[in-house]
């Protein structure tokens, strides 16, 4: 029978394994960018926003993660951003789907209902995947907005086009 991945918090626990999945994944390709991927840009992120960073948990290894962020504009609208998302080669788009829910429904509670992605144009498969969910791209930038429940009785989401 096979195990199923498990979509929870990270964990202090987990941030070697993290480091190094996406050492192995970013490694050098993050280096020019504002916030390149080491030890000291991870530790940041997710301190300064613990609850905003999940990670895809199978057997006793990390088969994914995603680290996210709030952005304050100074205007009272609160905007989530997603630094790194982050699936191991031999996953499939459903575990990473899975971490963007994740987000999603933590956002949710928290009454936050923008996510901003920054994502590189040769990344089809990472932008195919966001749309997915209901990004649209501006300038190279996927957005996510008003996902936020307005009929919660029936549970049915509107979104506003």
């Amino acid at each position: 029978m096979k195990q199923k991945v498990e979509i929870r918090p990270i964990r202090i626990d987990d941030l070697r394994n993290v480091f190094i999945m996406g050492r192995e994944r970013f490694g050098a390709a993050h280096a020019g960018t504002a916030v390149s991927w080491n030890e000291k840009n991870l530790a940041e992120i997710i301190t300064g926003n613990p609850d905003l960073s999940f990670v895809a948990a199978y057997k006793k290894g990390i088969a994914g993660f995603i680290i996210g962020y709030l952005e304050d504009d100074g205007l009272n609208d609160r905007t989530a951003a997603v630094k790194w998302l982050c699936v191991g080669k031999s996953e499939r788009n459903d575990v990473a789907g899975d971490l963007v829910l994740a987000l999603q429904q933590c956002l949710r509670e928290k009454n936050i209902n923008k996510i901003r992605v920054t994502v590189s144009t040769s990344s089809d498969e990472l932008i195919e995947l966001y749309q997915k969910f209901g990004f649209t791209e501006s300038e190279q930038v996927l957005i996510m907005e008003n996902f936020l429940s307005k009929n919660k009785k029936s549970g049915k989401q509107k979104y506003k086009e």
